[in-house]
C-alpha cells in the first residue's frame, strides 16, 4: 500500500489491491482517498474512520468488502442513505459490527441495505452514537415496513452498546426481538447518560 501526498498537501487516490489478503484493518481520522481493489479471499475486515470525505462512494466501498466473514464498519453520519442501491450479496457474512445511530432514518436504511443481503448473519454487534436530541424518526411502522421473510433468519446473538433507551432504540430492539425467531442472546449495555436504570430497561425490554 502506498500513499503519495501532493505538494499542496492533497492526497492522490491510492488503491489497496491484494487478491490473497485475508485480514483487512484500516483506521484513522481523516479520509485520505484510499480505495479497495480486488480482495477475493477476504475473511475479516475493519473500517474505523470517523471523518469520511463527502465524495466517498460507500456502495463501492462496502461492495469491496462483501466477501468478508466478519465485518466491522463505522457508518458515516449523513442525511441520506449512503448505501441506497447496494446489490452485492454478503454470502459469507456471519458477524456484523456497526458503529451507527438508530435515531436517523438514513442510518437505519443503510443498516437494512446490508442486512437484507446477509442471509447467513448469526451475530450482530451495534455500538451506538448520537449527539442529536431528536427521537421520533424511527418508529414501529417504519421498521415493520423494512421487513422481509428471510430477514434475521439465522440471527442468534445481538449486542448493543451505549444505548440511551430513547424511543428509536427501544423500537429497534423490539423489532429484532419480535422478528429474529432463532435469537438466543440479546445483550444490551446502557450508556452512562441513559435516562433509565438497568432495572427499568430490563423490565421494558422484557415486555
Amino acid at each position: 500500500m502506498l500513499l503519495f501526498p501532493a505538494k499542496n498537501g492533497v492526497y492522490h487516490q491510492w488503491v489497496i489491491q491484494a487478491p490473497n489478503l485475508q485480514n483487512f484493518f484500516i483506521t484513522g481520522l481523516y479520509d485520505d482517498g484510499w480505495q479497495i481493489g480486488d480482495l477475493t479471499f477476504l475473511e475479516e475486515a475493519t473500517v474505523d474512520w470517523p471523518l469520511y470525505s463527502y465524495d466517498r462512494d460507500f456502495v463501492k466501498l462496502i461492495t469491496g468488502l462483501s466477501q468478508a466473514r466478519e465485518l466491522d464498519f463505522a457508518m458515516p453520519v449523513r442525511d441520506v442513505n449512503v448505501l441506497e442501491g447496494l446489490s452485492c450479496s454478503f454470502k459469507n457474512l456471519k458477524c456484523l459490527s456497526l458503529c451507527t445511530s438508530l435515531h436517523l432514518l438514513s442510518n437505519v436504511l443503510s443498516f437494512f441495505c446490508i442486512i437484507r443481503n446477509a442471509s447467513k448473519l448469526e451475530t450482530l454487534r451495534i455500538k451506538l452514537f448520537d449527539d442529536s436530541t431528536q427521537d421520533d424518526e424511527v418508529d414501529n411502522d417504519f421498521l415493520n415496513g423494512q421487513w422481509t421473510d428471510d430477514l434475521f433468519s439465522n440471527l442468534k446473538s445481538v449486542y448493543v452498546r451505549n444505548m440511551t433507551c430513547k424511543l428509536s432504540e427501544m423500537h429497534f430492539i423490539e423489532f429484532i426481538l419480535s422478528k429474529a425467531r432463532n435469537l438466543e442472546k440479546n445483550d444490551v449495555c446502557l450508556a452512562e447518560d441513559c435516562s433509565k436504570s438497568n432495572e427499568e430497561a430490563v423490565i421494558e425490554l422484557a415486555k
